[in-house]
């Protein structure tokens, strides 16, 4: 059944791609009698005998590889080529295999996904794979698209300074993997079929969150990682998303960096062993683009060309996405070094996937999905739900929210943003409301960008300035955008850049002397140093207000006017700026050591944190109250009672910690629970009900052994506001 959004409400470039496309060999009448097209055979019978009917020559020929993302065409099977290459972050993206110049021309785009997570919505994250997948699946069937689409990214966002970050549902392990398992099954499936709706990819495994920083970038980097920090952070999200008895996606990619010295896309220890074997991963493996190459060098990992095909087949990674394997494979297996026993089996890794798909049948599985489901209402309103949903609250003084009718002075570079608002791997929109338009709608907005995300011009300052003295209040929408953090693009620095700082600083001013409150939006993924302004009486409101997407300024206006009231939750941590001169980038360590205090919430040890995992609040206020502790079966219930007077939305975040502070290599405290309550009546209450388990209270080991914990751990309920309970569960 496919999702109504109504359900969610109420209960919680251009591109080079063939608009040709793919056409089932089985719908021809010369092959209708090959046993690969009778779908009474088993899947794998039915592999085996495609694989039977290619040739070496179809296999391996140079320049023309079925192991490439580009594919080949098989004319003798009336195969068509197919391009595995297609992106749908958070939403249909431009990429090698979609293409937006055809029948059509926009898809919906969502919030990115360090915006949505900020929801704590399991229920949204399904939604939006449903949504997605549908989308895809209408593109594909009028040759706009491809059916593998290399999403989610499930990479830890260990440092805020890492430009892909913004990718990510968070910092936290445990979100990750609740995300993953609530978004991969949905994009995949659908009730009442067994074929894949389309393929979704676990990317990048593993321990990948670098892009260029001093002189090592991806595509050399040796991520150097420890047993304890490989399995209780780096690992999770992965064996959640790949697992046979979890997500089971379909599809992984292997990642640039090597780890420990051994590059990802030829590490048969995370790829063999530990995706296939123990965690019964059932897909194909495709490298990131151009990780074969680097294989080969930079990280000089194998010899010879041929060598390093042979490393990466036998760690069973199937597809190359880059021209290495296709200038290389037909040498490599005339040689000697690599056999056909090999190719075959990345083969047919590929080949079930696209059976799966669907790909070989006679009538094309969702056939029923057309490009009417492109831009429907329902996902419209479905991308401004998401965008409501992951808005933060984190300081007000009592200024939000806004009376209506206020004139407000939008000031700051991002007061017009449109394409900002989508990050990165976005598609084309069919509209994308700025801050400035949604604001409109409620009132006099009088707009100054004062200066650009990262220049060093204030020539704007004063014509910013002079706005104040004729508005009620000001908004002030600074950040940053893709120019500072983007795939390949990391950051030195997390403070504000440009001349951002000086402008704000002009702004609170002159609002401070003209008696006017300071509302200040962050628009950006990573987060930066909002610690200047944090203690600042001058500001009297901050929100972030992250990459939301297509109705990102919608979404705004509506919180700061208090059509409803936010309830998202920061998913990584604000630092202050100095937190990149005490710790080091490079390495990866989630522990304090020598080269750092500590990363992410879970086990940060230094004094840097300005906004911490978690943080956010509203406009109502929340007690609770713990009820049926059962200390035996780690059971309890918080009745969560709405104080103030607006109807409120509220998320409940569960955090467990050890009491035994001498236990060096335990977090400080980890994500167990949550849940997201909608609309809580004003007065009323909601009570949420936490199982726990053993596992829940321990901590993994020097070597990634898990040890099951001990003694007395507290369980502390996080309200968003600096407010907690704790509840202590005795496991002796």
């Amino acid at each position: 059944m496919r999702f109504s959004t109504a359900a969610l409400v109420l209960a919680t470039a251009t591109s080079s791609a063939s608009a040709d496309s793919w056409s089932s060999p089985c719908t021809a009448t010369a092959n209708s009698g090959l046993p690969f097209c009778d779908s009474s055979l088993s899947m794998d019978d039915r592999v085996a005998d495609l694989l039977s009917r290619l040739s070496k020559e179809d296999k391996i020929t140079k320049g023309d590889s079925l192991l490439s993302n580009d594919g080949k065409a098989i004319d003798h099977l009336s195969m068509p080529q197919y391009q595995w290459w297609s992106e749908a972050l958070h939403g249909v993206a431009n990429s090698p295999g979609v293409d937006f110049d055809g029948e059509v021309t926009a898809a919906t785009s969502f919030p990115q996904p360090l915006h949505s997570s900020q929801s704590f919505n399991r229920t949204l994250f399904a939604a939006l794979g449903t949504a997605i997948s549908t989308e895809a699946r209408a593109m594909n069937s009028v040759g706009q698209s491809g059916l593998t689409y290399w999403t989610p990214n499930l990479n830890i966002f260990r440092d805020p300074r890492w430009g892909r970050g913004q990718e990510t549902p968070g910092e936290d392990p445990f979100l990750t993997s609740e995300y993953v398992e609530a978004y991969v099954p949905a994009l995949e499936h659908e009730e009442g079929t067994d074929f894949l709706k389309i393929s979704a990819c676990c990317k990048h495994y593993a321990a990948y969150s670098l892009e260029a920083y001093d002189d090592v970038d991806r595509h050399s980097f040796s991520a150097n990682v420890t047993d304890v920090d490989f399995a209780d952070t780096y690992l999770p999200a992965f064996q959640a998303c790949a697992a046979e008895d979890r997500a089971a996606a379909s599809s992984m990619m292997c990642s640039y960096n090597a780890i420990n010295g051994v590059p990802s896309c030829a590490n048969g220890d995370i790829l063999k062993k530990k995706a296939r074997e123990e965690w019964g991963f059932d897909g194909y493996i495709t490298s990131d683009c151009g990780a074969v190459d680097d294989v080969y060098s930079p990280h000089d990992y194998s010899p010879t060309p041929s060598e390093t095909i042979r490393d990466v087949l036998e760690a069973t990674m199937d597809s190359d996405c880059g021209g290495f394997i296709t200038a290389h494979m037909e040498d490599a297996v005339n040689d000697g070094t690599v056999s056909m026993d090999l190719v075959d089996s990345a083969l047919t890794n590929l080949l079930k996937v696209q059976f799966r798909l669907g790909m070989f049948e006679a009538e094309q599985p969702f056939a029923d999905i057309t490009v009417d489901s492109i831009d429907t209402d329902e996902h419209r309103q479905l991308a401004l739900e998401a965008s409501r949903q992951g808005m933060t609250l984190l300081k007000n003084d009592g200024v939000l929210p806004l009376q209506k009718g206020v004139s407000v002075g939008l000031l700051g570079p991002h007061a017009q943003s449109t394409e900002d608002l989508q990050g990165n791997y976005y598609g084309v929109a069919p509209f994308i409301v700025s801050p400035e338009a949604g604001l409109k709608e409620y009132g006099d907005v009088t707009t100054e960008q004062g200066c650009e995300i990262n220049s060093d011009d204030k020539s704007g300052f004063d014509a910013a300035v002079k706005v104040i003295a004729g508005v009620d209040v000001v908004v002030l929408a600074i950040g940053i955008n893709q120019s500072i953090e983007a795939e390949g693009l990391d950051r030195y620095s997390i403070s504000l850049p440009g001349v951002q700082k000086d402008m704000i600083e002009a702004v609170l001013a002159e609002a401070d002397a003209q008696k006017k409150q300071v509302v200040m939006v962050y628009v950006g993924g990573g987060a930066s140093c909002l610690g200047l302004y944090s203690g600042d009486d001058r500001v009297s409101a901050i929100v972030a207000a992250g990459y939301s997407g297509q109705s990102g300024g919608t979404a705004l206006a509506e919180a700061l006017y208090g059509d409803y009231s936010p309830a998202g939750r920061l998913t990584h941590t604000y630092h202050r700026g100095d937190y990149v001169d005490e710790t080091d980038f490079l390495d990866m360590n989630m522990r304090a050591d020598d080269r750092s205090k500590g990363r992410t919430y879970r086990f940060y040890r230094g004094d840097a944190v300005v906004y911490e995992f978690g943080s956010g609040f509203g406009y109502a206020s929340f007690g609770y109250e713990a009820q049926n502790l059962d200390a035996n079966g780690l059971s309890v219930d918080i009745e969560i009672k709405n104080e103030g007077n607006v109807d409120s939305d509220h998320t409940i975040l569960a955090f467990v910690k050890s009491q035994d502070e001498t236990v060096v290599l335990n977090p400080v405290k980890s994500l167990k629970a949550f849940q997201r309550f909608a609309g809580i009546k004003a007065g009323g209450s909601q009570v949420a009900t936490f199982q726990f388990q053993k596992e829940d209270f321990g901590a993994f080991g020097e070597n990634g052994e898990f040890v099951q914990g001990k003694g007395a751990w507290t369980v502390q309920f996080d309200k968003g506001d600096g407010d907690v309970v704790d509840v202590v569960f005795d496991l002796d």
